[in-house]
C-alpha cells in the first residue's frame, strides 16, 4: 500500500504522538537511567550505626521530629521547652541549648 503514511510514532488510535522510534528509545533510556540511580541510592544507604543514634539513658532512640515538635510549639515557654526536651532523655545542656536556638 504505497502512499499511506507510516504508523510509526502514532498512538493506538492512529493519532501522531510526535515520537517515533527515537522518542521511545529516549524514554526507555531515561527510565532505565532513573531506575539505575534509584537502585544505587537504595543500595548505598547504610543503616545508621548505634554509635550515631541519639539515645536516652535507657538506650531508646530519640527521634528528632519529637524534639522539633517541642521546639516549634509556640505555646510553650523556653523553660517548658527545655524541660520537655530533657524529659525525652537529652540531658546535655549544650545540646538542649542548641535545639532551642533552631
Amino acid at each position: 500500500m504505497a502512499g499511506l503514511p507510516s504508523r510509526e510514532g502514532t498512538t493506538s488510535s492512529g493519532i501522531r504522538s510526535g515520537r517515533g522510534v527515537r522518542g521511545r528509545t529516549l524514554k526507555l533510556a531515561g527510565s532505565l537511567t532513573l531506575a539505575g540511580m534509584l537502585a544505587l541510592v537504595g543500595a548505598g544507604c547504610p543503616l545508621p550505626s548505634s554509635e550515631k543514634v541519639l539515645t536516652d539513658s535507657e538506650g531508646n532512640p530519640i527521634r528528632l521530629d519529637q524534639v522539633f515538635e517541642i521546639v516549634d510549639d509556640d505555646e510553650l515557654t523556653e523553660a517548658e521547652k527545655r524541660a520537655q526536651i530533657q524529659e525525652l532523655g537529652i540531658t546535655d545542656t549544650a545540646l538542649v541549648d542548641f535545639f532551642l536556638q533552631l
